[in-house]
């Protein structure tokens, strides 16, 4: 179907109005017709009125007009199938604008604009724009007394401008009728007191509206009553009273209009009243409780003789004004007009309302009055200049910033414009160049303004943005014959993009985005911005030289290793060229030994070289031509370490000894193949082979907590003088399985000695390990005594339960009244446990051997008191525990005092394999890691001792990776293992190809059936797959 570009421009000048299509619409296809229908529908003396001081300002008869700071509708049409977008300068549009009405919340008097575009089903647009007077509303206003009187009349001051009619509500519901009124001034007698909110709604001539209000509190009390307050005759006397007060009532009267004739301060005055129109009387009473002490005033009307018309002295053709005298109750009115214009209301009333007619002349308007009641009269006259109205011709737009536009007056005008310069100022035409875009003004003041009934004349322009460039995206290197696309971004809705080549051929439309090329070789694509609606603004035209590619060498290594990533290029980056990467073998045909992991298409990727190693090619397609670079992929090589030796807690040494390379480098620093460490952890060692090629081994060193090295004495350690003491005193070492012995002094080497000289002893203890730990010592001492001090009264003692085992009971007693018994069980390596505040207290010492055991206590006299006892411990049961995979070697360090030694063991290990064990130094495995209780019993045929402790087996490793079920030969895929505590990974693809990375791709060259396997290891060497 061949489509059509329609472009219809209409301008109705002098109505502000703006019709426009623009679309790409099918022929025969009808083109909606917006119409812009408004809510605010004043009468047309208001529409076909202009500004005039302090009238306020009326919208021009060539706009839609609103009320400042209000609530307009505005409507076109409901067509099924179609939809609708308006848009607002100068207000807020209120919910919806999409729907085919629209409400708008306007902003300050002044300019403004309202546009609805209509779109058919088929696509096709057409839009209505309309200038709007935003005209400025009345200002509501009053005065009157804050506080009053009941019962008594108060009078309202309007002090309202801009304004032709007004609404009261005087706050009082119960007042019924008289709770309103549409009088300019009124009067309102409140008969509730308390607070009364009064509100004012002022209308200019256009209806809109402004409101004012003001709290009025109403006495309880009734105010002072003026009798008689009725219309006069200007120069005449009356005389007025009051009814209320009391014989101690001091009156007040104040007269505005008129002189008070006679005193003032009684109950009732005479008045000699002014020429009018109007006087007012005040009276307030002081000193009567039982009177309202606020001031009552009424309004006296007063006829005057000559009184001036309010009104308008210049007006328009075709206008109505509005003339006006004082409203005096009981006078007729007869107006007389002399030269045109006709008398709409009003004859015999206050207030006349005249329609100008066309010709612009001198009119004369007299009113004569009279009131045959009081028999006065009078008469006014005003001579009113019907003015030709000062005009402005010319196109409210839309432009496009830069362009120029023409305006014209009917006569000479001094001109403002806002948003652009001119030329021409004091004639009668002026040409406009638009500088800034939105809605502009343009003003003509008329050189003679005495010749015009307006002052001005405006008229609303609208300016449209000129879009900015845009740039190109799309590739500047292309091949020839090929075809390409090209964007541009466009700044939103309401603009599009024109396109021009050379060098090539467009393929599809010129407007389309992206746009399509076929080059048929080195050219140019260029693009402007442009608005879809009239004028159609549009941006400068931006290029970009498109030449034909050149192909490259393939730049990258040539020698790889295995789970290395390296990167290849060809040239530069040039988007819209496809380029096609392989890794082939020396036939051409497909090789698993490598995946494109990144870059596929473009000029440079990323390749993830697989083992076990090879030659290969980089194949590369561009432009129907071909490149290939050789890759050599040398195999990573086999770390692993191996150990020797024991590091002890304190003390030893591991000889760790790597192996698979050429050259190593440790966690440590060092870079030999064998490491010797003293501190258990983790080690690792990369190894590198003579193609540079590197791999991990990890290893966890552990420690052995060497024996147990401890000594005890049954016997004294300090001995007075003189005489000089025979020592002999046993030591004994703890034993335990495979001990050595070393003693200090003396260099024995059994595991108990006996001494006969003061000195410091120890023992130096190496286990089957080679693992050796130092005892505490043992200090003989002998020297005077130290005096004595108090003798304390009463006795302590203890027994111990026996046969001693481990642990023991004590049973302490204590008479002569012994107070704070505490126990010392000589046994530190207990921490808290080592004292005791029981009577018959429970202890289990930490190893076997003597201990002495001080059970004290304060006499009535606060001297100490204490008694103490050797007590041999003769077994201790303890181990240790080391493995790796769930594995798990137990040590036996069971301690025993001579003569005793341990005849048997008794293991158990629930959840491991096997659960128990009798032998000394047993193993078992467990499946599960965690947490799991190990409990040791050790007997020496008459004393039976058991510990518990908590073997804690780490993470096993625990391989797992998803793949797809499916996948396209030769199409790279992600893999990313999983393993818990793994340091290793070791993946084969089933295609010959492998990879000892974590995560990592492949693609398979050929169609078929894979099995994918990984193998994990941990740090310890402990495997799953």
């Amino acid at each position: 179907m061949k489509i059509l570009r329609l472009v219809v421009l209409i301008v109705c000048c002098g109505l502000g109005v703006t019709l426009g299509y623009s679309q790409n619409c099918p022929p025969d296809s009808a083109y909606p017709n917006p119409q812009i229908a408004s809510s605010f529908a004043p009468d047309s003396s208001c529409l076909d009125s202009v500004q005039h001081p302090g009238s306020g300002t009326d919208p021009k008869r060539d706009c839609l007009g609103a009320c400042e700071h209000s609530y307009t509708t505005y409507c076109t049409m409901s067509v099924p199938g179609h939809t609708y977008l308006w848009n607002v300068v100068g207000g807020t549009i209120v919910g919806s604008s999409t729907s085919n009405c629209v409400t708008v919340f306007w902003g300050p008097a002044g300019p403004g604009t309202i546009k609805v575009t209509e779109t058919s089903g088929a696509g096709c647009t057409a839009s209505k724009e309309q200038c709007v007077k935003i005209i400025n509303s009345p200002i509501a206003a009053f005065t009157v007394s804050a506080n009053v009187c009941k019962n008594v009349p108060l009078n309202f001051v309007n002090t309202s401008q801009n304004a032709i009619s007004y609404l009261w509500n005087f706050g009082e519901p119960s007042s019924g009728v008289l709770n309103t009124s549409t009088l300019t001034n009124p009067t309102h007698t409140y008969t509730v007191p308390g607070p009364h909110t009064v509100t004012l709604v002022a209308y200019n001539k256009c209806g809109c509206k402004d409101s004012a209000t003001f709290v009025v509190n109403v006495s309880n009390l009734d105010g002072p009553v003026i009798t008689c307050p009725a219309t006069v005759c200007a120069s005449a006397e009356a005389c007025y009273s009051t009814p209320s007060g009391c014989s101690t009532a001091v009156y007040t009267w104040i007269v505005n209009g008129g002189t008070i004739i006679g005193p003032s301060n009684q109950n009732n005055i005479c008045v000699q009243w002014g020429s009018g129109p109007q006087g007012t009387i005040s009276l307030f009473i002081t000193g009567c409780s039982s009177v309202c002490p606020d001031t009552t005033t009424v309004i006296v009307p007063i006829i005057s003789t000559n009184g001036p018309i309010s009104g308008n002295a210049t007006a328009c053709p075709s206008s109505n004004e509005i003339y006006t005298l004082p409203l005096w109750p009981g006078t007729y009115y007869t107006w007389t007009l002399s030269g045109g214009g006709t008398i709409i209301s009003g004859m015999n009333t206050n207030a006349l309302t005249i329609h100008w007619g066309l010709a612009p002349g001198t009119y004369t308007l007299t009113a004569t009055w009279n009131n045959i009641l009081l028999g006065c009269h009078g008469t006014a006259t005003i001579i009113i200049n019907v003015k030709d109205v000062f005009q402005m011709f010319g196109q409210p737009g839309p432009f496009c910033i830069g362009s120029t536009s023409n305006f014209f007056a009917n006569n000479n005008a001094n001109w403002t414009v806002t948003g652009g310069t001119f030329t021409g100022n004091g004639t009668n035409a002026i040409a406009v160049t638009w500088t800034t875009s939105g809605t502009q003004t343009v003003t003509a003041v008329p050189v003679n303004p005495s010749l015009y009934c307006n002052p001005s004349v405006s008229m609303t322009v609208t300016v449209n943005f000129v879009p900015p460039a845009v740039s190109i995206s799309g590739p500047a290197v292309i091949c020839t014959g090929s075809t390409y696309q090209y964007t541009a971004t466009p700044s939103g809705a309401g603009y599009g993009l024109l396109w021009t080549i050379t060098g090539g051929t467009i393929v599809g439309s010129p407007t389309a985005n992206p746009v399509t090329v076929q080059w048929t070789g080195a050219g140019t694509i260029s693009v402007q911005q442009t608005a879809t609606s009239p004028p159609f603004c549009a941006s400068a035209a931006i290029s970009l030289p498109v030449t034909v590619l050149s192909i490259p060498n393939i730049t990258g290594p040539g020698n790889v290793c295995m789970d290395q990533t390296t990167s290849y290029s060809a040239g530069g980056p040039n988007p819209g060229i496809i380029y096609t990467w392989s890794i082939v073998d020396g036939l051409g045909n497909p090789s698993p030994l490598g995946s494109i992991t990144t870059g596929q298409g473009t000029n440079a990727i990323s390749v993830l070289w697989h083992g076990p190693g090879g030659s290969v090619k980089i194949k590369l397609s561009v432009c129907s031509q071909s490149l290939q670079l050789p890759v050599t992929i040398n195999p990573k090589p086999t770390a692993g370490i191996s150990m020797t030796g024991k590091v002890c807690n304190p003390g030893g040494q591991v000889v760790l000894t790597a192996s698979g390379g050429g050259t190593y480098s440790w966690n440590t620093g060092a870079n030999t193949s064998t490491l010797l460490v003293n501190t258990p952890g983790p080690y690792w060692v990369a190894v590198t082979n003579a193609s540079g090629c590197t791999d991990t081994a990890r290893i966890t060193v552990p420690v052995s907590p060497g024996p147990v090295a401890s000594i005890s004495t049954p016997n004294a350690t300090n001995y007075c003088t003189p005489p000089a003491p025979t020592i002999i005193d046993t030591l004994y070492a703890l034993q335990g399985p495979g001990y050595t012995y070393v003693w200090s002094p003396g260099n024995q080497n059994t595991p108990t000695i006996v001494v006969n000289a003061t000195g410091s002893y120890y023992v130096v203890v190496t286990d089957a390990n080679g693992c050796s730990s130092t005892s505490n010592i043992i200090t003989i001492t002998a020297g005077p005594c130290p005096p004595g001090g108090c003798t304390p009264v009463g006795s302590i003692s203890f027994t111990i339960t026996t046969p001693i085992c481990n642990p023991v009971q004590f049973n302490g007693s204590s008479s002569g009244g012994i107070t704070g018994q505490n126990w010392n069980f000589g046994d530190p390596l207990s921490g808290g446990s080592n004292t005791s505040a029981l009577t018959n207290p429970t202890h289990l010492f930490t190893a076997a051997g003597w201990y002495t055991v001080t059970y004290s206590g304060v006499d009535p006299n606060s001297c100490p008191i204490s008694t103490s006892q050797a007590v041999p411990i003769p077994l201790a049961a303890d181990f240790s525990f080391a493995g790796q995979c769930g594995s798990i070697q137990f040590t036996d360090h069971s301690t025993f005092l001579p003569p005793n030694s341990i005849t048997s063991w008794s293991w158990s290990f629930p959840g491991g394999s096997p659960s128990s064990s009798t032998s000394q130094n047993p193993s078992t495995s467990y499946s599960t890691s965690g947490p799991h209780s190990v409990t040791l019993t050790v007997s020496n045929g008459t004393c039976t001792v058991s510990i518990t402790k908590t073997v804690t087996v780490p993470p096993f490793p625990s391989a797992a990776f998803v793949l797809p079920s499916s996948a396209c030969a030769g199409t790279d895929i992600t893999m990313s293992g999983s393993g818990g505590s793994a340091v290793s990974w070791l993946w084969n693809f089933g295609d010959g190809a492998t990879s000892g990375l974590q995560n990592t791709s492949h693609a398979w060259t050929t169609a078929g059936t894979y099995i994918v396997k990984l193998v994990v290891k941990d740090a310890n060497g402990c495997a799953d797959s």
